[in-house]
């Protein structure tokens, strides 16, 4: 009886505590994108010449619609997840049917079930954004919904660099034209009354605002699309996480599912929002796994990660080697290899003669230094302070020019 007693006054004390803090719950805006250019991804498209496409080295039967039989059709994916990781596909596809200056007549796989022939045909003028949702076929609880775009090839842009790069490893892509998509449907922005902003990045697509790798950010990024690459703004969205502005902190005391509200509570102080290198570790020459130790032997140190499956990273690479040789002595250069095997690694710098270090890193390391993107550099002063993040050469270089002595 007296065991019955105390194992009750733990849990209703347990409870009490959990229900201490309490914050106020701000609704989130619904719609959020414009007609810019922030946070656009990119689809090259290939041909399709069989009733099979191929997307990350795995095969998928389609159904493709008797009267596109004969024709050059193009295809192309996305990444959309479901909550169920081991029932769900990891695409959504779509075919190209015609492609050319005036009307692009597009099919989306809507219900994500690999045929085609139950779907409608979308014309859309090049040029102009068109919005579409698709259901996961898996899981429809989640869906994914975006904008897309249908562009000609910018020489001059990066996006002109990476088709370029893509068209001469895969000979079956589009030779001149490429698709945009717009991922900001993924956002949502929370508006707060001390005039600061919230936004909640749906990482995985899946409709869900509360997943792992979800995140919960402090800024607009409409504003500062920057943010969602500083370790400092950008938490995974989960209870506790401390959100700081240059007015005030906020703790996460909780996150709606759908992404409809959150639930903050002000703390009234402000915190320190330099971000700094954090531990890590990393894959030597010697395949020995060990603790990275930063020596600030120049004002600035360059941080690159690369793979070889990049397209980027084969597209910026000679410029990346320029600039190791440009700074020789003046900056310190680290390279690290994300994603290759071993061998794989050491044959591609062999045959490019690239004067990178052979260090690797594998996912766990990457997640800690907040690289998600390739190309990646991060350039680190002498305090470890972490002064730029890019995916961009050109950005890198002119940083290089305006602070490097």
């Amino acid at each position: 009886m007296k065991l019955n007693s105390l194992l009750s006054f733990v849990f209703i004390s347990i409870l009490a505590c959990n229900g201490q803090e309490k914050g106020e719950v701000y609704n989130s805006e619904k719609g959020y994108f414009n007609d810019g250019t922030l946070s656009t991804g990119i689809n090259f498209l290939g041909i399709l010449t069989s009733d099979s496409i191929y997307s990350s080295k795995k095969a998928y039967s389609i159904i493709v619609p008797g009267s596109f039989k004969g024709r050059n059709i193009a295809w192309g994916s996305d990444y959309f997840t479901g909550m169920k990781k081991n029932t769900t596909g990891p695409t959504v596809f779509f075919l190209i049917c015609t492609y050319d200056t005036t009307e692009t007549q597009i099919v989306f796989d809507k219900n994500g079930n690999l045929d085609f022939t139950d779907d409608s045909i979308y014309a859309i003028e090049p040029g102009k954004w068109f919005e579409v949702g698709m259901m996961n076929h898996y899981e429809n609880a989640g869906q994914f919904v975006t904008r897309w775009l249908f562009r000609r090839d910018v020489p001059d842009s990066q996006y002109g660099w990476l088709h370029k790069g893509m068209t001469s490893r895969w000979k079956n892509a589009l030779p001149s034209k490429y698709v945009m998509f717009d991922k900001r449907n993924n956002f949502r922005r929370v508006l707060l009354p001390d005039s600061n902003v919230v936004t909640l990045y749906d990482y995985n697509v899946n409709g869900f605002y509360n997943d792992k790798e979800d995140k919960i950010i402090a800024g607009d990024i409409l504003k500062n699309g920057r943010l969602i690459k500083y370790q400092t703004w950008t938490k995974e969205s989960r209870k506790n996480v401390l959100l700081p502005f240059k007015n005030n902190t906020y703790k996460v005391i909780s996150i709606d599912k759908f992404g409809n509200n959150v639930e903050l509570l002000a703390l009234n102080k402000i915190l320190d929002t330099t971000e700094v290198l954090g531990d890590f570790r990393f894959i030597d020459e010697t395949s020995v796994n060990r603790r990275f130790e930063f020596t600030a032997e120049t004002e600035l140190t360059v941080l690159y990660f690369w793979g070889n499956w990049c397209v980027g990273c084969h597209v910026q690479g000679p410029s990346f080697v320029k600039l190791i040789n440009q700074y020789s002595g003046k900056v310190q250069f680290y390279t690290f290899n994300s994603g290759d095997k071993e061998e794989d690694m050491l044959k591609y710098l062999k045959s490019k003669n690239y004067p990178f270090q052979k260090y690797r890193i594998d996912q766990k390391g990457t997640k800690k230094l907040y690289v998600e993107a390739y190309p990646s550099y991060l350039i680190v002063d002498k305090n470890k302070r972490i002064l730029l993040r890019s995916s961009d050469i050109n950005e890198v270089n002119q940083f290089l020019i305006k602070n490097s002595r």
